[in-house]
C-alpha cells in the first residue's frame, strides 16, 4: 500500500498528460497499463487491437485484454473522466499493486512520454515540409 501523496501524484500526472498524447503506457507485457484520453466520437486506433474503437463518451479509456474462444486481443473501455480524483478511484487497485519505484516514477515517465511524442511530431512535420 502506497501513501496517498504518491497515488495523488500519479493520478494527477495522468490527468495532466493524457490529453496531450495519443497513448500513455506504463509497464511492459500483458500487465501494461495503456491509457488514452478521447473526446466523444474520436477514434482510438491501436496497433494492438484488430479494430478501431470509437469513444462513446469523453474520458480516459483503458486497454483491456480480451479472450474470445481461442482468440486473444485487446479492447478499450472508458474508465473515468479526466479529473484526477476519478482517475485515482478508477486505478486505485492498479496503483496499489505497483512497486514503490513504479508509482513514484509514473509522473516522470508520463512527462517523458509526452516529450518524446512532441519531439517525434516536430521531426515528422519538419520532414513533411522538407519534401515539399
Amino acid at each position: 500500500m502506497h501513501d496517498e501523496s504518491s497515488i495523488e501524484r500519479a493520478a494527477s500526472a495522468i490527468s495532466k498528460y493524457a490529453p496531450q498524447i495519443p497513448f500513455l503506457k506504463f509497464g511492459e507485457g500483458p500487465e501494461q497499463l495503456a491509457l488514452a484520453y478521447r473526446k466523444k466520437g474520436s477514434v482510438i486506433e491501436d496497433d494492438a487491437c484488430e479494430d478501431a474503437f470509437e469513444a462513446l463518451q469523453t474520458g480516459v479509456y483503458r486497454r483491456f485484454r480480451k479472450i474470445s474462444g481461442d482468440r486473444e486481443g485487446f479492447t478499450w473501455m472508458r474508465m473515468s473522466s479526466i479529473e484526477g480524483d476519478d482517475i485515482r478511484d478508477a486505478l486505485i487497485e492498479h496503483f496499489n499493486a505497483m512497486s514503490h519505484v513504479d508509482i513514484e516514477s509514473l509522473p516522470l515517465d508520463a512527462a517523458y512520454q509526452v516529450m518524446q511524442y512532441q519531439e517525434a511530431t516536430k521531426r515528422q512535420a519538419a520532414r513533411s515540409s522538407f519534401r515539399r
